[in-house]
């Protein structure tokens, strides 16, 4: 038993600290968690829907900024919200990181929705856990999230997409669902991966899509959201799970661009009547106090 568990605690999170974030290992013991996963039973999950609902969500607050925006540029049109002037210049071509030379069946997956949205002609990238297996510490996760960097309109290239990737669609009516939500659920029947498309509107998602990281996965470049944009959509979603993979990424990087962070959970957080802000100055207060 262990007799001091803060020291113990200190000491993982020191170590953690010290361990460079190796995306091979992740993803190889990811797919590892999920064959085990499946061997006792426990996967794929009995209602492929469920937390879908925390897109929608995130969806809503974007949506609410936007209108609230386009009222106060028409009251005051010498007034200007939260962009990302200025980095689109810089960000236009994605960041390259070393090649990654992982096979498996979730690498298998990440290359094929590569190829098929290369296809479709529709920018996107990678949200949400799988890209935390990039900037953080490993964990398990049920889906592979997508933003799109196009609207609805874009659906029945998406469903093209989906149908080139091997995917099946869980609704019934797509565009009713997309028209509603903004989001198009799949299943990748061979890893039993939910895929979540979720389609874009505002000038922070597109260019957050446009900024993306472009890492080589099974031979194939796959877009990844840098981690700025990684941490706002957890901070956003606040589950426990959620916080935890932002302490892995703050235990991993201190290179932050802070002030577009700050910026966009004070705004969304005025969206959604939610302190955002105080979230993560509360985060890296902790994880970044030694």
């Amino acid at each position: 038993m262990i007799r001091d568990v803060k020291a113990w605690e200190e000491f993982e999170r020191e170590l953690a600290k010290r361990e460079p974030v190796d995306y091979q290992r992740n993803l190889r013991l990811f797919e590892a968690l999920l064959e085990e996963a499946r061997s006792l039973g426990r996967w794929p999950p009995d209602d492929p829907l469920e937390g879908i609902e925390l897109h929608t969500r995130f969806v809503e607050a974007v949506r609410r900024w936007w209108e609230k925006d386009q009222r106060d540029s028409a009251e005051q049109t010498n007034e200007e919200a939260p962009s990302t002037r200025g980095e689109r210049a810089a960000s236009s071509t994605p960041t390259r990181v070393k090649d990654v030379p992982v096979n498996g069946i979730v690498a298998d997956l990440l290359a094929r929705l590569a190829l098929a949205l290369k296809h479709a002609g529709v920018d996107y990238m990678i949200i949400g856990g799988q890209a935390v297996l990039l900037y953080g510490e490993i964990r398990v996760t049920r889906d592979v999230d997508i933003t799109l960097g196009a609207g609805p309109e874009a659906l029945p290239r998406i469903l093209d997409a989906c149908r080139n990737a091997g995917l099946d669609c869980l609704v019934a009516d797509p565009e009713a669902f997309v028209k509603q939500t903004l989001v198009l659920p799949s299943i990748d029947s061979s890893s039993g991966l939910r895929v979540d498309f979720v389609f874009s509107f505002t000038p922070y998602e597109r260019e957050a899509v446009r900024r993306g990281v472009d890492v080589p996965v099974a031979g194939v470049p796959v877009l990844f959201a840098r981690v700025k944009d990684v941490i706002i959509h957890k901070i956003f979603a606040g589950r426990p799970r959620d916080i935890e993979d932002v302490r892995g990424i703050l235990r991993k990087k201190r290179d932050l661009d802070i002030p577009l962070i700050r910026r966009w959970l004070r705004e969304l957080g005025s969206a959604t009547d939610r302190d955002l802000l105080s979230v993560f100055e509360k985060l890296t207060r902790e994880e970044w106090t030694n």
